[in-house]
């Protein structure tokens, strides 16, 4: 049945896409920096090929 209450909330979604934009975004800032360096360990490291589909937390192999 459709429902005039989302569940998960709407805020909750917002925050979920905000938080999934913020993994994109610092991915991408890795993987161009890398690529500046010309690193080829950038094609190695899970979190900046896939970063949806790694775990939240970044890979000890990124440079804080």
């Amino acid at each position: 049945m459709i429902s005039a209450q989302p569940n998960p909330s709407f805020d909750e979604l917002v925050a979920s896409l905000a938080t999934t934009a913020g993994q994109l975004a610092q991915a991408q800032v890795e993987h161009e920096a890398r690529a500046a360096a010309d690193d080829p360990g950038r094609w190695r490291d899970p979190s900046l090929l896939w970063p949806d589909f790694s775990p939240k937390t970044p890979s000890p192999n990124m440079k804080g």
